[in-house]
């Protein structure tokens, strides 16, 4: 017989070991626990008793979790958590929809467990804890669901989105994934996983001695942040990215890029660098974005998917032109053509600025400096600023190269004030540089390009 005081739970689960090992624990914490094997009889407890909260198991013989939470629904608003798997995202975002109140994803440590369960009912009202800050889209980076199609063993914990401040853990370090399972995701419509900040850093290998209280950084800080974020925001929404671009090619692109913005803006001196490119002229940040962008997506067509290659691609397509920051911004605002020869003279030292700029910023690899010195050499050893050729060029700057190309013929510059449309620009790209720019990277931007075959019927 129960103590009338103690707050009562209902706890489901057709793992009857599993079960036990539950309701053990969560007594020990003070609670009146109640378990049942499967949902059918638990809904008649409910008619019985009266529970303060429901932990349910979401997969179980007869009536499934999520059934069993629209069946308590229909009677009562009855704290109601969710144990699930990886295997159990489509459903996850389902229950949520429905109004769960919170999940646990299996395997779940005893800390976790009751942390949840103290959130939602305190055993005793002396324990009430101070509410925990909730986690926000500040806290998780987006990945592509696509990187997760490998089939190999996760390194990091998985969290699925439910909405702007509800993420939920959905899988663990360690657990083996079914590319069947990340397929018949991605058929749902389902685009993005989620890693927190500190493991996605790990994911794509950025250097870790990068200031590690960064998101405590003052005001102005954060206002340079969110105001690159914006401005970030407007030009991957522009005419970049029309109907002629593949669509999944311009999602997965533009998902890493955010990613990789959001990342890097946690970091004082990288943040200024990007501000004061932001902050040089209207066309140079919006460029340097584009770039980055249509870079991602030219890796991504030649099947590089590891997050620290596509991470080195981002980051150079955002950097490698922030030596222009240091020429005077009335040259900028001028086309090649109405510059005078000494003011080509100056505009063509930027290369060598933004790798010397580069090279003081912590995180910042040699590689990525070395695209911001090289990306204006060309093929045919007829580039700038030391008229490099082919076998000399580093590859990730050669295809930095195309995407530079590209992108200043589809984003307003002074060059272009009136730009073209993605196709049109690929075309006279070619006919403009056929010779100066790699073929293997020309022809994966022309994937790119390439809209998806509409569907009979």
């Amino acid at each position: 017989m129960t103590t009338p005081h103690k707050k009562k739970i209902l706890v489901v689960d057709d793992n009857e070991v599993f079960l036990n090992a539950l309701k053990s624990t969560i007594e020990a914490e003070g609670y009146a626990v109640t378990p049942s094997s499967e949902a059918q009889g638990a809904l008649h407890l409910i008619g019985l008793e009266n529970f303060d909260l429901i932990l349910s198991d979401m997969q179980m013989p007869g009536m499934s979790g999520i059934n069993f939470l629209k069946k308590v629904r229909e009677q009562s608003q009855i704290p109601f958590i969710l144990m699930t798997g990886f295997s159990e995202i489509q459903e996850t975002t389902d229950a949520h929809s429905i109004g769960a109140s919170g999940f646990l994803a299996k395997p779940f440590k005893r800390e976790e467990l009751l942390s949840l369960v103290v959130s939602l009912i305190p055993a005793k009202k002396e324990t009430v804890p101070e509410p925990a800050p909730e986690p926000t889209e500040n806290d998780y980076v987006a990945l592509p669901i696509e990187n997760f199609i490998s089939g190999s063993n996760i390194r990091f914990s998985i969290h699925i989105r439910l909405s702007n401040r509800h993420f939920v853990k959905i899988a663990h370090q360690g657990e083996d994934v079914d590319p069947n399972k990340i397929n018949q995701f991605k058929t749902k419509g389902i685009k993005f996983l989620y890693l927190s900040k500190p493991d996605y850093r790990d994911y794509v290998g950025f250097m870790t001695h990068l200031n590690k209280v960064a998101s405590k950084s003052s005001t102005l800080d954060r206002e340079k942040k969110n105001k690159i974020m914006r401005s970030a925001g407007e030009v991957l929404v522009s005419s970049l990215f029309k109907s002629e671009m593949n669509r999944e090619s311009v999602e997965v692109s533009q998902a890493f890029v955010q990613s990789t913005l959001d990342m890097i803006s946690d970091e004082p001196q990288a943040l200024s660098l990007l501000a004061s490119m932001n902050e040089h002229g209207d066309h140079l940040f919006a460029h340097c974005i584009g770039v980055s962008t249509v870079a991602v997506a030219i890796a991504h067509a030649l099947g590089w998917t590891a997050g620290s290659t596509l991470m080195k691609v981002s980051l150079s397509g955002l950097y490698h032109d922030v030596g222009k920051k240091e020429i005077p911004a009335e040259i900028l605002a001028k086309g090649r053509m109405q510059m005078s020869p000494e003011e080509v003279a100056i505009y063509q030292t930027h290369p060598q600025r933004g790798s010397d700029l580069l090279s003081q910023v912590p995180g910042i690899t040699d590689e990525i400096t070395l695209v911001a010195g090289q990306h204006h050499e060309n093929c045919v050893g007829t580039g700038y600023p030391r008229k490099l050729t082919l076998n000399k060029i580093t590859p990730l700057a050669r295809l930095i190269a195309v995407a530079d190309a590209f992108v200043k013929l589809v984003i307003k510059n002074p060059d272009y004030p009136v730009p073209i449309d993605p196709q049109q620009a690929f075309n006279k790209m070619v006919s403009l540089k056929a010779n100066e720019l790699d073929p293997q990277y020309v022809k994966a931007l022309e994937a790119c390009l390439k809209k998806e075959d509409k569907k009979a019927g």
